[in-house]
């Protein structure tokens, strides 16, 4: 129900390897700032961060997206919802309703902050 207008997005992952293998660290971790300053150029209201290896180069951090999605982070004074990405999701489909649960936290604090309901 948004308009094209109303979401971006942004991938830190460019190309993948012939083995579709998540980047290692140090690949990823010079793709941090670069993802960084796109989305400060962007001034979202919401975000929502799909998978481990975005998870991990937006907040440099080495935590699990299992153990931070569906909880709130603040990046730069902006709500951030972390959740599984949709790769992970087709491999592990019992988890579709955690992430749908995560969808709608996303969409409800969107609402709010734009003054839609």
């Amino acid at each position: 129900g948004l308009a094209k207008g109303e979401v971006y997005t942004l991938n830190i992952v460019k190309t993948r390897s012939p083995e579709s293998r998540d980047g290692a660290q140090d690949e990823t971790a010079s793709l941090g700032p670069v993802l960084r300053g796109h989305l400060e150029a962007l001034s979202p209201r919401v975000l929502l961060v799909f998978g481990s290896v975005g998870f991990k180069a937006l907040f440099e951090t080495q935590d699990t997206i299992t153990g931070a999605r569906g909880a709130w982070r603040d990046w730069n004074g902006v709500p951030t919802m972390l959740t599984f990405h949709p790769a992970y999701l087709l491999r592990k489909p019992g988890d579709k309703g955690l992430a749908f649960a995560d969808l709608k936290k996303v969409r409800a604090r969107y609402d709010e902050l734009t003054g839609r309901h």
